[in-house]
């Protein structure tokens, strides 16, 4: 299942082993260092099928500065602090392995996926 993937990340090492990662998987990554990186190049396209974000990178009001233009898309917010998801986005928490990622991107991808397949109901015609 080949997805395009936005890494809002600064750290070098970290973003040459989740790319690495990754493309394994035949997914093609792109990665910024800011939110506002990000932002650009959600306007350029393609649109990423989902984002990863760094919780420190990105600081505290990232998810208000991605309203509007990734609302379709799924984040994902890599964070030292364990917390549940809260229904904008989800969470996976440092230090997380690659079968956590690689897991939680497939059951991301898999689920936007079927739900883009699925055509919303027709209206019933009156007459």
């Amino acid at each position: 299942m080949r997805a395009t993937i936005l890494i809002v990340h600064r750290d070098d090492y970290l973003l040459r082993a989740i790319t690495q990662l990754l493309a394994l998987d035949e997914h093609d990554v792109h990665c910024v260092r800011t939110v506002g990186g990000a932002l650009d190049a959600m306007t350029r396209g393609p649109h990423p099928d989902v984002v990863l974000v760094d919780e420190e990178t990105a600081g505290e009001h990232w998810f208000e500065r991605l309203e509007g233009i990734a609302d379709h898309v799924p984040r994902v917010l890599l964070t030292w602090t364990p917390r549940p998801a809260d229904g904008r986005h989800l969470v996976l928490c440092k230090p997380f392995g690659a079968r956590e990622l690689r897991d939680l991107l497939r059951a991301v991808l898999s689920s936007t996926r079927r739900a883009s397949w699925e055509a919303p109901p027709r209206p019933l015609e009156s007459g």
